[in-house]
């Protein structure tokens, strides 16, 4: 047992955390954000129907865009 309970103090599961970002416009801190969260857990992202989708094209491969 206590065999067992090392190997997993020395090398904890992996977690995949989701993040759910809610914006409005295009900013340099969203950017950084997405850099930073996206490549080791799944970030969705709801932005502002008012809002110009375009703008987001660029975190088309990093997170999910959430419609509703």
């Amino acid at each position: 047992m206590y065999d067992t309970l090392q190997t997993y103090m020395e090398e904890p599961p992996h977690m995949n955390i989701a993040y759910c970002i809610i914006c409005h416009r295009n900013t340099p801190i969203l950017r950084t954000s997405i850099h930073l969260l996206s490549p080791e857990n799944t970030v969705y992202l709801h932005v502002d129907l008012k809002s110009n989708l375009d703008e987001f094209e660029e975190y088309r491969n990093q997170v999910v865009f959430v419609k509703q």
